[in-house]
């Protein structure tokens, strides 16, 4: 939603967001190992939360690890969700308020009071 509030047109945010989707899956380690990438991309790269959901899926279904185990992985990756849900609240209000004066100007323009 945030890549979609950045671009004026459905199809240029469409494919921003498939493009940064697809970036962001391919320095994952899903497609191309991350040990293949140089020592500081690599550390960038932990952050990614595909990298984090893949480390917490697999600790969870291959190894059995408990959550005590994997806690901090879990929080970051609810973290990033309640961080983007937060800027897109707020992306939204911001857009929500010019969007209701510009139309209340508009209105007025429109409609002027008739003085009795």
């Amino acid at each position: 939603m945030v890549i979609g509030y950045l671009f004026a047109s459905e199809e240029t945010a469409i494919l921003a967001s498939i493009s940064l989707g697809s970036l962001l899956l391919s320095l994952s380690g899903v497609l191309l190992p991350l040990e293949g990438l140089s020592p500081i991309l690599r550390q960038i790269m932990v952050y990614n939360p595909f990298v984090i959901a893949e480390k917490l899926i697999r600790q969870f279904f291959i190894f059995g690890s408990s959550f005590s185990s994997v806690w901090q992985d879990l929080l970051l990756l609810v973290g990033y969700a309640v961080i983007l849900f937060l800027i897109i609240i707020l992306v939204e209000t911001v857009l929500h308020k010019h969007f209701v004066a510009r139309w209340m100007k508009h209105h007025k323009k429109l409609h002027p009071k008739k003085k009795a």
